[in-house]
């Protein structure tokens, strides 16, 4: 529980991953590389679904296992012979809805509720300044339920800096320098956040944007 070691996958190995389950049940195999993606997973001209999952779940191996399952469910309830784009979309909202919960999970046992921090994020933007994360703090730590679960820990983490530096290593936000954003998530070479000041904008990871239901915005 104490170390955490970090691999980074490309997108060939976890194509690999997924085609190999998929092939499990046949006697005679489909060749793997993107025949037996091609086969059960649909993509239009305009959008290439294996694209559209590696993307979104940025090439973390559980994420796409998990993604891949409720796709397949989708198409599986709509009877469709193979996993749609709409079916891949569709099953966005109940990916997203599955990562805020078992974020709040994996970080229960450190952080006590949690999951009530981040659920304070609904309706809200998808990036913050550095203002508009103070302004959040403020009004998270004013919060009755907040003061009740969380007080173990909470605050521990009422400066800006601590607050985002917490979020960016449980993977909830990633940082904006310049046009890059970094997320922890992604792997040992991210491990260390990057310098906070001024013009620093945080921003929240595209899993639980859909969870959160959070606008096209930057709050200030």
């Amino acid at each position: 529980e104490t170390a955490v070691v970090s691999l980074d996958w490309s997108k060939e190995q976890l194509l690999e991953l997924i085609e190999k389950r998929l092939n499990l049940p046949f006697n005679s195999k489909l060749q793997l590389g993107g025949t037996t993606w091609d086969y059960f997973f649909e993509s239009v001209s305009s959008q290439s679904s294996r694209s559209t999952v590696f993307d979104y779940c940025q090439d973390r191996p559980r994420d796409v296992l998990i993604y891949c399952c409720f796709a397949i469910d989708s198409a599986k309830a709509h009877k469709h012979e193979i996993v749609k784009i709409e079916d891949i979309q569709e099953a966005r909202r109940r990916f997203s809805d599955s990562r805020l919960k078992d974020l709040g999970d994996e970080y229960a046992e450190n952080y006590p509720q949690i999951q009530l921090v981040l659920n304070r994020f609904y309706g809200l933007g998808k990036d913050f300044t550095v203002s508009g994360i103070e302004a959040f703090i403020k009004k998270l730590i004013v919060d009755k339920e907040v003061q009740q679960y969380c007080a173990t820990w909470i605050y521990k983490y009422t400066t800006r800096d601590l607050f985002i530096v917490l979020l960016y290593n449980i993977g909830f936000i990633g940082i904006k320098d310049k046009e890059n954003i970094l997320f922890r998530s992604l792997g040992s070479k991210s491990s260390t956040p990057p310098p906070i000041n001024e013009t620093t904008q945080v921003v929240i990871h595209p899993s639980y944007v859909d969870a959160l239901n959070l606008r096209d915005i930057v709050i200030r």
